[in-house]
């Protein structure tokens, strides 16, 4: 997206785009206005988001932002209209780097759990067991760091195989309880494990990297 926020003419050289009437408009409560600064910006807002994150929820993403963008209009906190086109770059900018951040923290979290999923399933092949004593001693350590009631249910249900129905009776959780638990525990023992596989790459060692 072009300092202009998607306008075709600028990046074109045709006129730059005079942002203080419409802002004045939109402040005016003028709801044309609104649908004319979305059209303004939205096409260079889709290329750089689909550049970036992809095509996936890329209209969904376009609405946050703008959203941010009407909010500081209508609010009074751009204080500079004719910085408009900068400030929507800014507000993208940094959504997009937050998207990017949670799509990292997340794929962190599935390595981790990969190591807890490793210790309840047997691996055969020679690489298979150099990982999963790797992982195996990962998860251990993870597991030392959960709050207890948390590793109590990791450990239960995924290391001893024991049924929903039997830890909820034996901890006295309802099912909801339960799944809430398990879902908090899996995600922090995920982060954990995440950032020691990061620290200790398995698979380097393995190949001899």
């Amino acid at each position: 997206m072009s300092s202009n926020a998607g306008s075709a003419e600028a990046r074109e050289g045709g006129p730059v785009i005079r942002w203080t009437p419409l802002v004045e408009r939109i402040r005016s409560g003028d709801d044309n206005a609104v649908q004319e600064l979305y059209a303004k910006l939205s096409a260079g807002m889709r290329i750089l988001t689909c550049r970036r994150l992809g095509a996936q929820d890329v209209h969904d993403r376009i609405h946050d932002v703008f959203i941010i963008v009407l909010n500081a209009i209508r609010s009074g906190s751009l204080r500079e209209p004719e910085a408009l086109a900068g400030f929507a770059l800014a507000v993208l900018r940094n959504h997009i780097a937050a998207c990017i951040g949670e799509r990292r923290k997340s794929r962190e979290q599935t390595s981790g759990t990969t190591a807890l999923d490793d210790i309840a399933h047997h691996q055969h092949s020679p690489e298979d067991v150099l990982l999963n004593q790797e992982r195996t001693d990962i998860a251990h350590r993870a597991l030392k760091r959960l709050r207890p009631r948390d590793r109590e249910i990791l450990t239960r249900f995924y290391l001893q195989g024991q049924t929903e129905d039997r830890i909820c009776e034996e901890m006295h959780l309802t099912s909801t309880q339960f799944r809430l638990v398990k879902s908090r525990a899996k995600a922090a023992f995920g982060e954990i494990g995440g950032r020691m596989i990061r620290r200790r790459p398995v698979a380097n060692r393995v190949s001899g990297g």
